[in-house]
């Protein structure tokens, strides 16, 4: 079951000329990770959607900041302009001060993500720690064969899916041939007999959403204690050259020593 809802506070974000509603959901105070998830919606809804609002409860009560935001536009690309601004709203607040967010987004919202994710530089680039994507929307339903897979290829950002097996915006097989030509990490996680809206027939809709909400914090979790993990073997692995180095300098010193020896031996004789 997910958890009851968490206090919000409603923020408005300067985008040129126009305006970007969206709320706030400061982490659990005594869980802080210091770590933000950004969530946005599909192509016709609203920050409430229900999924969104199910992750936030989730997430902050588990350490992790949320922001969720609507922005309605027919064309993905000014969505995805939309969610930068909202990315560097956060990342330059000095009341919410976070070391890092996840772009998270549900279809539409998710193809948003993904196209910003592509398009980060080196001044934000340790800023995004990952993608999350529920219900990717891979083709439009009943068109199979016109995928929308070159942004999902050029990922290099680790990126999580989230999508039902009878998704008629996803065909599964399709999914995971496009899947095997990514470079970046990736998990994909499958709600067997799932639709695009994650609803399973015979199955509770919270018991769902649940999962799907311990799926995205497991992951985030993972990716936020990983760069710690990665410095500690960077160390040991440095460590051990060092070590093998010395061993192999001091294999060589012997062998030289003893090379010396069987010279100055040979002189005397």
């Amino acid at each position: 079951m997910t958890d009851s809802r968490t206090s919000e506070v409603p923020v408005t974000i300067p985008y040129g000329k126009k305006e970007i509603k969206a709320k706030i959901c400061p982490a659990n105070a005594e869980k802080s990770r210091d770590y933000a998830v950004i969530l946005t919606h599909g192509a016709s809804g609203h920050m409430d959607h229900s999924h969104l609002i199910a992750l936030c409860n989730h997430l902050t009560q588990r350490g992790f900041l949320c922001l969720r935001f609507t922005y309605l536009s027919p064309r993905v690309e000014h969505r995805m302009m939309a969610y930068n601004a909202v990315v560097e709203f956060l990342q330059n607040s000095e009341e919410y001060k976070v070391k890092g967010c996840f772009v998270a987004g549900r279809s539409m919202g998710a193809r948003a993500a993904v196209m910003l994710a592509n398009t980060i530089d080196e001044t934000n680039n340790d800023f995004i720690c990952g993608v999350v994507c529920l219900s990717y929307p891979l083709h439009p339903p009943s068109k199979s064969s016109e995928l929308r897979k070159d942004i999902l290829i050029a990922l290099k950002t680790p990126t999580l899916f989230i999508s039902g097996t009878k998704d008629a915006f996803c065909i599964d097989s399709l999914f995971d041939n496009v899947l095997d030509e990514l470079t970046c990490q990736h998990q994909v996680t499958w709600v067997n007999g799932g639709d695009h809206g994650l609803k399973v027939k015979g199955r509770i809709e919270e018991e769902v959403i649940s999962d799907m909400c311990d799926t995205v914090y497991r992951w985030c979790v993972d990716r936020v204690t990983a760069p710690q993990l990665a410095k500690d073997t960077d160390k040991a692995v440095n460590e051990t050259c060092d070590v093998k180095g010395k061993l192999k300098e001091n294999m060589k010193r012997k062998r030289d020593s003893k090379t010396d020896k069987h010279r100055a031996s040979k002189k005397k004789v």
